[in-house]
């Protein structure tokens, strides 16, 4: 073998599909146990709920950014609706013109709304025990556990499984994996 690639002269085994996630482990293996990651069916649980989360914030980090609108639908095993949450948020300080770019959530759109942590009861209510499902789970959990961090509640997710990691995979030829496009490729209504 020549740079990791068989030669054209060595013999290359079929591969065996039950093999497939310790392959794909063994060649990602900082994705073993993380969203994303390769895991027989066998191997895990069967989830008791899904929680289908969307956040939009005052921007992209962590630490310094806050949401200011969030959606939960929860879903039972089955995939049926049980329960839904939407909420504008008030962060502590003002929009920037680039977050609102985004979103279109301006000041004055959550002048009267509630702050996150007079929310965090019902949406962790909502969250409780179900399986963490958003577009961009890298980007909406930690935001979302921190919200909770800031009123004083740990927040740990059943599991995570991420819609844009699914179709990155599933679709890798197409051009965009957002969620619009997605959607409109899959005749699914937003």
């Amino acid at each position: 073998m020549v740079g990791g690639l068989a030669s054209a002269q060595e013999k290359v085994a079929p591969l065996d599909a039950r093999e497939v996630p310790q392959r794909a482990l063994a060649v990602v293996p900082r994705l073993a146990g993380l969203p994303g990651s390769v895991r027989r069916r066998t191997e895990v649980a069967p989830p008791a709920a899904y929680a289908v989360v969307d956040v939009e914030t005052t921007g992209t980090s962590v630490e310094a950014d806050e949401i200011v609108s969030i959606a939960v639908v929860r879903l039972d095993a089955g995939g049926d609706e049980i329960d839904r949450f939407a909420s504008l948020v008030r962060p502590a300080g003002p929009i920037p013109s680039e977050a609102i770019a985004v979103h279109g959530i301006d000041d004055a759109a959550v002048r009267g709304a509630p702050e996150f942590a007079e929310l965090a009861a019902e949406l962790l209510a909502l969250l409780d025990g179900a399986v963490f499902v958003a577009h961009n789970a890298d980007f909406d959990l930690p935001l979302v556990q921190h919200a909770f961090a800031r009123a004083g509640i740990r927040y740990r997710p059943a599991e995570v499984a991420c819609t844009l990691d699914a179709f990155r995979l599933l679709e890798p030829t197409e051009r965009s994996h957002r969620l619009e496009s997605l959607c409109e490729r899959h005749g699914i209504a937003l």
